[in-house]
């Protein structure tokens, strides 16, 4: 059975949200889905408390854009992000547990911060 995305939101006037997460042997990843336009900066900052010093590197974060598609480059990050958006629309953010890792449960935080571009000089 698929997970639910939990949508990310920001508060009135604010470029960053966060959200927290579990990831369990049953549940091993957690899709947020965030709204963003074409050309605005996005940082992703995420790490857990793996137990047994599992270590944050055991996490990995997977964006796909509006229409489906990994980005960027179709590689998942594994320790943060920052890059400009190449689409409007509803980007997906997977959190979870590396397959190359060390299988555990525990909690994360992940936080999303959306810029706009500097103005033209």
């Amino acid at each position: 059975m698929a997970t639910r995305p939990i949508p990310i939101t920001f508060a009135p006037g604010s470029y960053a949200g966060i959200a927290n997460g579990q990831v369990t042997v049953i549940t091993a990843a957690q899709p947020f889905t965030v709204a963003a336009k074409a050309g605005q900066s996005l940082t992703l900052i995420y790490g857990g408390g793996a137990p047994n010093g599992a270590g944050d590197y055991d996490l990995i974060a997977m964006i796909s854009d509006p229409n489906g598609q990994l980005f960027p480059d179709g590689d998942p990050v594994s320790s943060g992000f920052t890059g400009t958006l190449p689409a409007t629309g509803t980007y997906t953010i997977t959190v979870g547990i590396t397959p190359m890792g060390n299988m555990w449960a525990g909690t994360y935080s992940l936080c999303v911060l959306i810029v706009n571009p500097p103005p033209p000089i």
